[in-house]
């Protein structure tokens, strides 16, 4: 959408310069506020030219969050809040993050908007939550549910970390030994192969190239593995079929696609009970919590329940169709509806699902560190037998 800027007077005649998305000019003129009378605009090339993306660190983002959280429940307003975290935080990065929102803020960037051009600091799910809570006038709730989120996250991914850091060590030594065989000892084993070579034993010639052949063939098989994931990853960002399918192949994973369908259910049954609660209508709550969801099979099936219930159909029966959905959640509604409080149920529907959530990943944390152990040992197996074996077999063949 074009990006224009616009120089308004309010009704003192106070000039200031405001920024506006629209598809043309009627609409733009369309988008002023009673209150301002629109001077002159022109269209700039890019958002990109309001606020200079850069990279912050997930340690300032969580502390950015704290803060805000903290001084949106003194009562003060959100820039207020921006410019007061930026004062007296000492992380720089912080600081400096503040900057760049209020930059956007003085340039009549709604809140949500500005979240939006710091994709680097702020993910699709924080400005999802922010763009919402704006909606319904409740940004410090967001905040306060984003902390608990970030800190949760990053408890789980610590505990993953120190899982991985033994399995990690041992496969970085066994890829590093590898490598030394190839560049180190096999040049040698060329040598003495060679010098066997002239005497004519074509025994350790034929066992050096079948060595050799397996070498290029498992250096093929590795690259050919790297190319093809670095090749789904950008077919799945540019091709939504793609998404969609790896996504909806996610969730039926057993054991994992169960825990990452509670995972989003938790994220969906946090915006409806937000929506919900401010007064906005089931059929609305429905398409706008589908934009929180990060799993696109999930949220495609969100907005087929969305266009089900515009039709008339009751909310229990557009769910259970679904198999993106756990059977926990239609039995949830149906129950509402049969009491006639569905908007509570999403309240229920939530606190059952954080705490499914962290009890699994509990679960998966105490799981993982031996399933990683034994994966790299057998991989270090594989390597064994690929590299080391065969070079023992040589030397005992020449000697």
């Amino acid at each position: 959408m074009p990006l224009y800027e616009c120089i308004v007077t309010n009704a003192i005649g106070k000039k200031k310069k405001i920024f506006r998305e629209a598809f043309s000019d009627r609409e733009l003129i369309a988008s002023i506020e009673p209150q301002l009378s629109l001077v002159s605009y022109r269209q700039i090339q890019s958002e990109a030219q309001i606020i200079k993306r850069k990279y912050y660190n997930k340690e300032s983002i969580i502390l950015f969050t704290d803060m805000i959280s903290n001084l949106l429940k003194s009562g003060l307003t959100i820039k207020d809040s921006i410019a007061i975290c930026g004062s007296i935080s000492a992380d720089k990065q912080v600081g400096f993050l503040c900057a760049d929102i209020l930059f956007g803020l003085e340039k009549g960037y709604p809140f949500h908007k500005v979240v939006g051009l710091l994709p680097s600091a702020f993910s699709q799910l924080y400005y999802s939550l922010i763009r919402l809570g704006e909606k319904i006038g409740d940004v410090s709730g967001v905040f306060q549910r984003m902390s608990n989120y970030l800190h949760t996250e990053r408890k789980i991914k610590k505990k993953l970390m120190n899982a991985m850091i033994y399995p990690s060590m041992v496969l970085i030594f066994a890829v590093l030994g590898c490598i030394g065989i190839v560049l180190y000892v096999l040049p040698h084993m060329m040598e003495i192969v060679s010098a066997f070579k002239v005497n004519n034993d074509e025994t350790a010639v034929l066992s050096m190239n079948a060595f050799i052949s397996n070498i290029r063939f498992s250096l093929s098989l590795f690259v050919l593995m790297i190319i093809s994931i670095c090749l789904l990853t950008i077919t799945r960002k540019r091709n939504r079929g793609i998404l969609l399918f790896t996504d909806r192949l996610l969730l039926k994973i057993p054991r994992i696609g169960g825990v990452l369908k509670a995972y989003q259910t938790l994220e969906f049954s946090f915006a409806m009970e937000m929506l919900i609660g401010a007064g906005i209508p089931m059929v609305s709550a429905l398409h706008e919590a589908a934009t929180v969801v990060k799993n696109q099979a999930y949220a495609d099936a969100l907005l087929q329940v969305h266009t089900k219930i515009q039709a008339g159909d009751r909310l229990s029966d557009s769910v259970v169709i679904h198999d993106e959905f756990p059977s926990y959640l239609s039995t949830w509604i149906s129950i509402g509806e049969r009491t006639g409080k569905v908007e509570n149920v999403f309240t229920q529907i939530r606190e059952y699902y954080q705490q499914d959530v962290e009890q699994a990943s509990e679960m998966i944390m105490t799981m993982i560190e031996p399933v990683i152990t034994l994966l790299v040992g057998v991989v270090v197996l594989v390597l064994i037998i690929q590299f080391v074996l065969p070079i023992f077999s040589l030397y005992g063949k020449v000697l």
